[in-house]
């Protein structure tokens, strides 16, 4: 509502009980950050073990009411809970944190997540939980690939789209571009590979969509070279950005900002 920026993370449990989190409170009229420490007490399971990235993918939904993290009790798993009450809605197990899992990404107005899973058979799918419990299967990946891990899920502004990059965990890709671009229109039910690739050594394969648009903005390796490109999924356009120079360094995708166009 304020138009800041928050960015929170969590950090390991309290030996008193609860658990800190951390938020960076980013004020663009400004660009001056704020600091502060929250201690949550409602994730008393939180997993985090050591060595691994899983522990990090805890996401709260925009209103700060509702989150999805993983659990370690007899078996590590995904849960979601209500923080107004402590409440747990839904939790899945079997989850292993070997790598493939990215985290929950909450609609922008909150009322669903996608998080991509292990299903019984151990193959990795896109699911839609909704914030009291509901949850649906996206996606049939396993059917087309296999060896892959889902990286990078982000929402088109309205929720219409999903865009997410899949992540070879072997061969036969060509060296280095490992990483597959697809978009899934969530409303119709279809799943489109992009043929953008890239390189997950290189940092490549990120992407944000450009406010209120169904435009995806993104960072690819073609012809040996890094390309900032501009994707239009409602009409399957696309148009070069930005590409690498030899005498210069590679450009990389930051951010996008709105802007009102001069009168």
């Amino acid at each position: 509502k304020d138009n800041k920026v928050r960015v929170q993370s969590i950090s390991q449990p309290r030996s008193g009980g609860g658990t800190e989190i951390d938020e960076i409170v980013l004020d663009p009229s400004t660009t001056k950050t704020e600091h502060r420490t929250l201690v949550v007490s409602l994730l008393p399971d939180l997993y985090s073990g050591t060595g691994t990235a899983f522990s990090t993918f805890t996401s709260f939904d925009p209103t700060g009411t509702r989150v999805i993290y993983p659990v370690q009790r007899e078996q590590i798993g995904v849960a979601l809970r209500d923080l107004t009450n402590g409440k747990e809605l839904w939790v899945t197990y079997g989850q292993d944190g070997s790598g493939y899992f990215t985290g929950a990404i909450w609609l922008p107005d909150g009322r669903a997540a996608a998080v991509a899973l292990l299903t019984a058979t151990k193959d990795v799918e896109i699911f839609l939980l909704d914030r009291g419990g509901g949850i649906r299967q996206l996606t049939q990946l396993s059917k087309v690939y296999a060896g892959y891990s889902v990286r990078y899920p982000s929402w088109s502004s309205e929720g219409h789209y999903l865009a997410f990059w899949i992540e070879d965990t072997y061969p036969p890709s060509p060296p280095g571009l490992n990483r597959h671009l697809f978009v899934l229109d969530v409303n119709q039910g279809t799943l489109t590979n992009t043929c953008i690739e890239a390189q997950a050594s290189n940092a490549g394969g990120y992407d944000m969509w450009i406010p209120n648009t169904h435009i995806l903005a993104l960072s690819a390796d073609t012809n040996d070279q890094r390309t900032l490109l501009a994707i239009d999924v409602a009409s399957s356009t696309m148009q070069t950005i930005a590409a690498s120079d030899p005498s210069e360094k590679s450009p990389v995708l930051v951010g996008w900002t709105e802007v009102e166009t001069p009168k």
